[in-house]
């Protein structure tokens, strides 16, 4: 196995971090572990600041291909959006590196390294806080900025922004997916499909966005939960009936 990895400009100091994965294949052992499901966290202290560290999970076979012959890593892609949501005065967890362990003509494992975000909350059940309104508003205006810049997150959902302190005050995660350079307006549409929980939530986004985005927003929301019902549906005929 070998290890590839990049890091950031001005950011010389993770380089012991870095060294320390490449050479054991593992995080450090004080690292301290906040998340373990599909993908890993940990935080661990290094060059003075709490370092964000993301392990990705090993890739099914035909993924380990693709990811070593045909397009960028997860935590390639990651590294690589941050640097350039920043440069468009988007917030997002400063990235200092990432690393991935290669195989012949494969990809095995890779760690995206960064900030980490601390006393901030995610915008789970956000809807049911009384200053909603003025939240909802920020949203909107967080959403103009990404879609005025031809920046669609995929995936912008209630998980994946952070908001620190103040309600305007938000920072986007899980960025590996996004893409740039978008003009599509049905895209921008999916960005309301997920944010909240109930449509009366979605259209007070929807109204803060613009005059006449409530309609499309609500087809966006509402094709969603069709798609996961389908979804949940065709699960249920192959799924083994209890006696």
């Amino acid at each position: 196995m070998a290890f590839k990895y990049r890091i950031a400009p001005g950011c010389e100091w993770i380089a012991p971090l870095v060294g320390h994965i490449t050479a054991t294949g593992s995080v450090p052992q004080d690292a301290d572990i906040i998340y373990d499901g599909r993908n890993t966290l940990s935080v661990v202290q290094a060059g003075g600041r709490a370092v964000c560290i993301k392990q990705y999970k090993v890739p099914i076979f035909i993924n380990r291909l693709a990811y070593a012959l045909l397009r960028p890593s997860k935590a390639s892609r990651a590294f690589s959006n941050a640097l350039r949501l920043i440069g468009l005065g988007i917030a997002t967890a400063t990235p200092y590196a990432y690393i991935e362990e290669r195989g012949p003509f494969m990809l095995r494992r890779s760690w995206f390294l960064c900030e980490h975000i601390s006393r901030a909350t995610d915008l789970r059940y956000i809807d049911r806080r009384p200053d909603y309104p003025e939240i909802a508003a920020n949203i909107a205006a967080l959403m103009h900025r990404l879609h005025d810049r031809g920046v669609w997150m995929k995936d912008f959902s209630c998980g994946n922004i952070l908001m620190r302190g103040a309600t305007d005050d938000f920072v986007l995660i899980d960025i590996n997916r996004m893409e740039f350079g978008v003009t599509s307006r049905a895209k921008f549409d999916r960005d309301f499909s997920r944010i909240v929980d109930t449509e009366d939530a979605v259209r007070v986004i929807a109204r803060a966005y613009a005059p006449d985005a409530e309609p499309r927003a609500i087809k966006a929301f509402r094709d969603l939960r069709r798609r996961i019902a389908r979804k949940r549906r065709f699960k249920k005929l192959f799924k083994p009936s209890r006696k």
